[in-house]
């Protein structure tokens, strides 16, 4: 099953919102995929735009920017 797009959409937003784990010694996500879900969907709607629109819209960026990291 694939993943795209929502949860690759949600894994880029989880990419951009980390803190530093002294624990771990790098940065980690501080959202869970469900929370950045919410937050996709949120803006989706503020946009006016469907949710499925804008989950592609971020997939797409997030594949095409791999690697740039």
């Amino acid at each position: 099953m694939s993943r795209y797009p929502y949860t690759d959409a949600c894994d880029f937003i989880r990419s951009r919102v980390t803190d530093y784990s002294e624990v771990h010694g790098m940065r980690l996500p501080t959202i869970s995929r469900s929370q950045a879900s919410q937050a996709r969907q949120a803006i989706a709607l503020a946009l006016g735009i469907p949710d499925e629109e804008l989950a592609k819209k971020i997939a797409d960026y997030a594949r095409a920017s791999e690697g740039d990291q």
